[in-house]
């Protein structure tokens, strides 16, 4: 998830400055100067939450703030133009991809062995005997 974040925020938007995204911005009623920058912040806010996913991969709080923000923002640009949705790689397909695999994180991150918390002893794989016919 981290991934997609740093990607969606260095690529389309800081690297490159999507023509698609500047469109998004301007409908909303931004001058071309103003969704540039707009663009541009956003993309810097992307590459920062990918630092902070990262670096609290332990944490819930960040995996809760995609799995809500995710659906938002895709409502948001299909506000602006539902023609958005209808394109390849659209913010429906990649939102909900996105709030997918932070609901799956927030399910997975307890009891997770990890580098800082290693799992100490082997788990009990083996069957009960007295379980057995």
């Amino acid at each position: 998830m981290s991934g997609v974040w740093l990607y969606q925020g260095l690529v389309p938007k800081l690297w490159k400055v999507d023509a698609g995204e500047v469109a998004l911005w301007q409908r909303v009623g931004l001058s071309r100067p103003a969704a540039r920058t707009a663009v541009r912040t956003s993309g810097a806010a992307e590459v920062a939450f990918a630092i902070v996913t990262i670096a609290g991969a332990r944490r819930r709080w960040p995996f809760a703030a995609t799995a809500v923000a995710m659906p938002l923002v895709a409502a948001g640009a299909a506000k602006a133009d539902r023609r958005v949705l209808t394109g390849a790689f659209n913010p429906a397909s990649l939102n909900w991809a996105m709030t997918a695999l932070a609901v799956v994180a927030l399910a997975t991150t307890d009891g997770r062995p990890s580098g800082r918390r290693p799992l100490r002893a082997a788990p009990d794989t083996q069957p009960d005997v007295g379980a057995l016919p």
